[in-house]
């Protein structure tokens, strides 16, 4: 299987679409695909946060694709979380908890999705 080449300087608009969501760990960046297989670069997450506009930085650790984003769960003022298309959960830091969630909520509303903020349902 040949590896795709989505270093940051060599992305294209047609490679963003592969890319679920993008963890950052110091100068690395593990990149998580639509395929369900990952691939690590030696970029931290600030050069693929330059790069990928649409993208939306939840955490000092992630920086998610908005096209696979299933919901928006805030628990209280400082926890929330968000839930991809895959099930999986993402933690969404304290002080990006506001404008994650209204960036969220604009990017959803196209989509209708399922928004819960302190166990009420939102359309």
């Amino acid at each position: 299987m040949k590896k795709l080449r989505l270093s940051p300087l060599k992305l294209t608009s047609a490679d963003d679409v592969l890319i679920v969501y993008i963890s950052g760990y110091g100068s690395y960046s593990r990149l998580h695909l639509k395929t369900g297989g990952t691939q690590l670069y030696p970029n931290p997450l600030v050069r693929y946060a330059k790069r990928l506009l649409h993208f939306i930085r939840i955490h000092k650790h992630y920086l998610i694709n908005p096209s696979f984003v299933r919901s928006v769960t805030q628990l209280d003022t400082a926890h929330g979380f968000v839930t991809l298309e895959s099930g999986e959960k993402l933690p969404i830091a304290r002080r990006r908890l506001q404008p994650a969630k209204k960036a969220l909520q604009a990017v959803l509303t196209g989509r209708s999705p399922i928004v819960t903020l302190s166990n009420h349902t939102l359309e």
